[in-house]
Order: C-alpha cells, then structure tokens, then sequence
C-alpha cells in the first residue's frame, strides 16, 4: 500500500493506524511526500512512481483519493493555479 501526502506528520500518524487495524507489517504500507498544489511534483512523483513500480515488477490495482479543505483565503501556487480549489477537486 502507497500513501501520497503532503504532510509528513500526519502521514506517519495515517500508517501508523492503518498498521495497526490491519494488522499488517509497517513495510508493507510506503509514506510518500507529494503536495499536489503544484503541477512539477505531480508529474516528477507519477514518473517515479511508475519507474519504481516498474522496477519492482509491480502493479497498481486500486487509486483512492481522499481530500477536504477549510478555505479561509485564497491562494495560488508557482503557476498561478487555485492551490485550494485544484487540491480538494482533483
């Protein structure tokens, strides 16, 4: 199992959980730091991710994606997107 998240904390304490109510090894769930706000990442991730997945004769058999969002303020990122609207409706 893969988890994209941009918070670090929060993505350990997510693995931490899902090992716990799984009762799965922590090697068998991977944290990954991604923040989908900008456009660079995203391709650099899905390129690597791919090429790792490739490398290890794997597959990817189930994408879930998972978002929520207080807007107190309106923000873009590098490119001039909406980071608030184009992380939670991706």
């Amino acid at each position: 199992m893969h988890i994209a998240c941009r918070n670090e904390s929060r993505g350990s304490a997510a693995v931490d959980e899902i090992v716990a109510r799984a009762n799965v090894s922590k090697e068998k769930v991977q944290l990954h730091m991604l923040d989908i706000s900008e456009c660079k990442d995203v391709h650099k991730f899905a390129a690597d991710f791919t090429k790792m997945l490739d490398e290890n004769d794997e597959k990817l058999y189930c994408l879930v994606n998972n978002a929520g969002g207080i807007i107190n303020e309106r923000r873009k990122n590098s490119q001039g997107y909406e980071v608030n609207n184009f992380r939670i409706n991706f």
